[in-house]
């Protein structure tokens, strides 16, 4: 079955490039990550490319005056992440470009804070995407994919974001590789079990995910035939974001459709 990712064709008004314009960077370094986030996140959430690339620019900008360089280039690359989601059927080239930029930044960030298990877990996600895009590679990318992956979870195994990023995994690879729907929905029902106490770390630290993990628990339910709960799953995503196009504009609608042919 082919995966809905976030997909952006019809609103791609701008072209995400890897270094936009941003806008001039003032106040402490904190406030400002936390501004630029929060842009980034919905940016993501409403599909506006060009605004998620500024962010992008923007982690740059601020990254020679951060307290923590290490989370800054964890935040480009997971602007990547999101901009490759957003291209990832309508340019496969530029997909590839933010996957393998991301990666480069995951590096810098584990080589600043080699146990931190985010920046691990989001490694590994990357190379997963690029692997769903050219499978060819997955001979390579496979091993270090999972190895990224047992590093987070051997750092920071009830962390609900490694615990979403292992539940996607799990969906996303063949079964002839050691895929499986069930253990996907088992991880990911951890996930937001441990995102209802989850506190990060500060208020600068990754706290994303708990949307994400309720729409991928819909694609599984999906996966294994149960609609009722996919619906379920995807209004709960809802009223966590109400912004969430990915799963108001694509999962839902794909939902009823399939629902209306049974």
């Amino acid at each position: 079955m082919k995966r809905l990712y976030i997909v952006f064709v019809t609103w791609a008004f701008f072209p995400a490039v890897l270094s936009a314009q941003s806008p001039a960077t003032t106040g402490h370094p904190d406030s400002l990550l936390i501004q630029v986030r929060t842009q980034m996140h919905k940016a993501n959430s409403l599909f506006e490319t060009g605004k998620l690339a500024e962010a992008r620019a923007t982690f740059e900008r601020i990254l020679p005056m951060a307290e923590k360089p290490w989370l800054i280039h964890y935040y480009i690359a997971l602007a990547d992440r999101y901009l490759s989601q957003h291209y990832y059927e309508s340019d496969t080239d530029l997909a590839n470009r933010h996957l393998d930029a991301g990666i480069d930044q995951l590096a810098t960030s584990i080589e600043l804070k080699e146990n931190f298990a985010e920046a691990h877990a989001l490694q590994s996600s990357l190379y997963g995407m690029k692997i769903a895009l050219s499978p060819w590679k997955g001979m390579i990318l496979g091993p270090r994919s999972k190895n990224a992956m047992d590093r987070a979870v051997k750092s920071d195994p009830d962390n609900p974001r490694v615990l979403l990023l292992s539940g996607i995994s799990a969906l996303e690879t063949p079964p002839m590789f050691g895929g499986s729907s069930k253990e996907a929905r088992e991880l990911l029902l951890r996930s937001v079990d441990r995102f209802e106490t989850y506190q990060p770390v500060s208020e600068v630290h990754p706290s994303w995910g708990r949307y994400e993990a309720y729409a991928w628990l819909g694609q599984v339910a999906v996966e294994l035939d149960d609609n009722d709960a996919a619906k379920a799953y995807y209004e709960k995503a809802l009223e966590i974001n109400p912004d969430g196009g990915w799963v108001r504009y694509q999962l839902v609608p794909a939902l009823e459709k399939r629902m209306g042919n049974n």
